[in-house]
């Protein structure tokens, strides 16, 4: 993930987290197809899959799934309890600046 990703998401975004519910889930996205006609069960191949043994990289154990889940949805509840932050000219007297007034002829010249 690089840098733009992560600032678009925001601090304490993990994308296994995000895209997987539950850690069978992030386990079944690890199992191939021909997993499956090989194996033909489901559980021995997500036990495979845990042990390390099959799967497409490096695979986490449930421990840590559970952590990220938790860590992700604090930070999730954390953004939206966040309060909105004052803008520096709030409470400010901007008559006589015609700049800053909300729908200056002026100002939307300049930004056309």
């Amino acid at each position: 993930m690089d840098e733009d990703e992560r600032s678009r998401n925001g601090p304490g975004y993990d994308p296994i987290a995000e895209e997987f519910a539950t850690y069978e889930e992030y386990l079944d996205s690890q199992i191939t197809g021909t997993d499956m006609y090989y194996l033909e069960d489901v559980e021995l191949a997500r036990h495979l899959v845990e042990l390390g043994i099959r799967g497409n990289g490096e695979v986490i154990k449930r421990e840590e799934f559970e952590q990220r889940k938790a860590a992700a949805e604090a930070a999730h509840q954390a953004r939206l309890n966040r309060k909105p932050q004052k803008l520096a000219s709030h409470g400010k007297d901007v008559d006589g600046f015609p700049l800053l007034e909300v729908g200056s002829t002026v100002a939307l010249h300049l930004v056309q």
